[in-house]
C-alpha cells in the first residue's frame, strides 16, 4: 500500500472528527442559549426554575456522551462493538 493512501485515510478520519466536533459545538451552544433565555424569563421562578436548570445540565451530559461516540466513531473507533460488549458484560 502506498503512503499516500494510509494519509489520505487519516485526513478523512480528521475531517470527519471535525465535521462532528463542530456540530456538537454549535449544538451545545444553541441548547445553552436556548435553556439561559428561557431561565431568564420573567415568568420562571422557582421550582420551575430548577427543573430547566436540570434539564440543561442533564441534555448537555447527553449530548456530550452522543458527541463522544459519533466522535470515536468518526475516528475509526468500533463503538458499537464496545457497547455491545459491555452491555454483555454487564448483565
Amino acid at each position: 500500500m502506498a503512503p499516500t493512501s494510509i494519509g489520505a485515510h487519516y485526513l478523512t478520519q480528521i475531517w470527519s472528527g471535525g465535521t462532528v466536533l463542530s456540530v456538537i459545538w454549535f449544538l451545545y451552544r444553541w441548547k445553552s442559549n436556548v435553556f439561559a433565555r428561557i431561565v431568564t424569563g420573567k415568568a420562571i421562578a422557582g421550582a420551575d426554575r430548577e427543573r430547566y436548570l436540570t434539564m440543561d445540565r442533564l441534555s448537555s451530559i447527553g449530548l456530550l456522551l452522543l458527541g463522544g461516540m459519533a466522535f470515536a466513531e468518526a475516528c475509526g473507533v468500533a463503538v458499537q462493538s464496545i457497547l455491545t460488549v459491555g452491555g454483555i458484560g454487564g448483565t
